[in-house]
């Protein structure tokens, strides 16, 4: 697996998948009594034209989007994540095949993540 493998599958899985979940749990709260915010956001959702509940799936594509692009850059050091003023450190992410071959998919000089989402 490569940056661009792991991004796409990022964006399959993670990012459209999310989008995908909340929709249908806003068409059909699961369980036998519902949290009370998700049973009036489901209803508001189903009382939506389909026109509107479409612009809300957009809407929340697009906050997916921003969401795993930021995720991405702070994986990547672009976008720093510190808790103080001191120098920032950086985080190293390597994908493990079953065979135990190892692929850096972030390591300390950077990576470019962010730029395949």
């Amino acid at each position: 697996m490569n940056e661009r493998d792991f991004v796409a599958l990022l964006r399959q899985h993670v990012r459209d998948d999310a989008v995908e979940g909340v929709i249908k749990i806003l068409e059909n709260p699961p369980g036998r009594r519902p949290a009370q915010e998700i049973s009036e956001l489901g209803a508001w959702y189903l009382g939506l034209a389909a026109e509107d509940r479409e612009r809300v799936r957009r809407v929340m594509g697009l906050l997916a989007h921003h969401v795993t692009f930021g995720m991405l850059a702070v994986l990547d050091g672009a976008r720093p994540l510190s808790a103080g003023d001191g120098p920032n450190g950086h985080f190293e992410l390597d994908y493990v095949e079953p065979s135990g071959e190892r692929t850096a998919l972030v390591s300390e000089s950077g990576g470019v993540l962010h730029e395949h989402l």
